[in-house]
Formats: C-alpha cells, structure tokens, sequence
C-alpha cells in the first residue's frame, strides 16, 4: 500500500513539474508566468479565519478592539512603571571626574569646486529619508545648484 502511495505521488509530482513548464514554455511573457506561478505555489489554501482570545481579568475576549486595547494599556503602563522602578532602585552617583582632556586628530580639508561637489550630491540615492541633519538626500538634489554656489 505504501508503494502505492509513493509512486501514486512521484506521478503527481512529475505531472505537476511538465504542467508548469508547459505553462511557462507557452506563455507570451515568461517573467509574469513564472511570477504567477511562483506566488501561486507559495500562497497557502487554508483560509480559514484566525480566532483571537484573550484572557483579561478572568474573562475570555474575542473581540479585536478589546484586546488591541488592552494590549495598549498594558504595554502603556509597564513602561512607565518600569521607568518609575528603575528611578526608585538605582542610586544618584555624581558624574565621574569630567576634566579628561582628549587629543582630537588635525583634520585637513582639501580644495575643491563646483564640480566635485555636484558630482558627489548626483551620487546621492533618491531617498527622502533624512540623517541627524534632518537634510534629506532628495532636497540635497533639488537645492544642489543654490548649494554649489560660492
């Protein structure tokens, strides 16, 4: 009976595999029949609806809203009774002796011009996320030629 099966699903499997390529092999455009296939295999079957439960103050909640709440609220005060902890236990200690002087390496800046400078914020990536300048690569680019200008 077992031999059955597997040879049953070897069969399977080999039908499949010639169906696929069978697909692909006569589609007009490759690239978006084997996406669709891809996305095919990997989709799952089951849709079932996922049952949430939650047991709050002795009582089973089912409804999302109540529990998402609650969830809010919890998380809400446990930070601060965390912080309100952590000032409580840990003792003041004075800031250690602060009169360490640190030699800074010589830092040389070499000429440059117009050009250089326009080349490098070119390279820039298009991005609209900003650093600890809150200067964004995308407005760099869109002022570039007020910037470069002695």
């Amino acid at each position: 009976m077992a031999d059955k099966k597997k040879s049953y699903d070897l069969r399977l499997k080999l039908l499949r595999r010639q169906a696929t390529a069978n697909t692909i092999e006569e589609a007009n455009d490759k690239s978006k029949a084997l996406w669709s296939i891809i996305n095919r295999e990997r989709k799952s079957t089951n849709n079932t609806p996922i049952t949430m439960e939650l047991n709050i103050d002795g009582a089973k909640m089912q409804d999302p809203y109540a529990i998402a709440n609650h969830l809010n609220v919890f998380f809400t005060n446990t930070a601060n009774d965390l912080l309100a902890k952590s000032q409580h236990h840990v003792p003041h200690q004075p800031p250690a002796d602060t009169n360490h002087t640190q030699q800074i390496p010589d830092v040389f800046l070499y000429p440059t011009n117009e050009h250089e400078v326009l080349k490098v914020i070119d390279s820039l990536k298009n991005k609209t996320s900003t650093g600890i300048d809150n200067i964004s690569a995308k407005l760099l680019k869109t002022c570039k030629e007020e910037l470069t200008t002695p």
